[in-house]
């Protein structure tokens, strides 16, 4: 029986050569651009979180604070739920640290270390999700002892509204291609059932089981599903292959065996949904061939 199957599959395949043609490259692209998105979502969260967990904001103290004052503005920013870690950078530090980062020291020129004792904070991810970041300045402009907020990540914002806006359009186009695919797998199928109508009227006359009907259109399904996840496959390590030629520091290992499975996945699935759809109707009942 499993023969008989595969050798339906196998005949289905043979009478529609365009269709199926045509559904393999459609469904083709439908897994490359699903797996992209999948992948897309994965990078783009990853580098949310390392964007987002760079941007700072500057709180400058006046310098007639005492340690007491520090240690209120200190617990006033820890108690903020905005905020989610905070550093403090005394006048001796910043001076260390300008020092340090423009080679100058400014003790010759001047008496007195100009530079004020400041904390760092990072605000939560939401926020600047939400683009509440003027908001969150504003308030911790108005406690005691500050003298000034400084913030400067208008880059980082951009970068993250096009990262959004990018992952839009290829989810969009990936459910496009997605349903085109399972319409065209569903199309060929329902091709073939048409030309075979006299044969499955034949086989219902002698007794066949529905799934004796179905099965082969399954398997026709996953078939080009397969198919077409592995000529993804091969796009997709080729790709891979020569990216890591051009970027020879880029190493993508631990990807490409994840990847390759989400293609195969995806195939299947794509076949299947497409062979379901195209068999509900199929029914042990004599039909016309019109």
């Amino acid at each position: 029986m499993i023969k008989f199957y595969f050798s339906e599959s196998y005949n289905s395949f043979k009478r529609a050569k365009l269709s199926s043609f045509i559904t393999v490259t459609t469904t083709m692209i439908a897994i490359l651009f699903t797996a992209f998105s999948i992948g897309l979502f994965v990078i783009s969260n990853k580098l949310n979180e390392k964007l987002a967990g760079q941007v700072e904001i500057t709180i400058f103290l006046s310098d007639s604070l005492k340690q007491g004052d520090i240690n209120n503005v200190r617990s006033s920013l820890q108690k903020n739920e905005n905020i989610s870690s905070v550093k403090f950078l005394s006048r001796e530090d910043a001076k260390e640290k300008f020092i340090n980062e423009t080679g100058e020291n400014f003790e010759s020129i001047l008496e007195i270390n100009p530079l004020p004792a400041s904390f760092t904070v990072k605000v939560n991810r939401k926020i600047i999700e939400e683009n509440r970041i003027e908001n969150i300045a504003s308030s911790l402009k108005r406690i005691h002892g500050v003298d000034d907020v400084v913030y400067d990540f208008d880059y980082t914002l951009r970068l993250l509204k096009i990262i959004e806006s990018v992952k839009l359009g290829v989810y969009i186009a990936s459910a496009v291609l997605v349903l085109l695919s399972v319409y065209l797998i569903y199309f060929t199928n329902r091709l073939i059932i048409s030309s075979k109508m006299n044969q499955f009227n034949t086989m219902k006359l002698v007794g066949a089981k529905l799934s004796a009907l179905k099965i082969p259109l399954y398997i026709t399904g996953i078939v080009t599903g397969l198919i077409a996840a592995l000529f993804s496959i091969i796009l997709f390590n080729t790709a891979a292959l020569l990216f890591e030629k051009l970027y020879s520091n880029v190493r993508l290992n631990d990807y490409i065996y994840f990847f390759n499975l989400i293609l195969l996945l995806l195939g299947c699935f794509f076949g299947l949904v497409g062979g379901l759809f195209s068999t509900s109707k199929i029914s042990l009942k004599i039909e016309n061939n019109k």
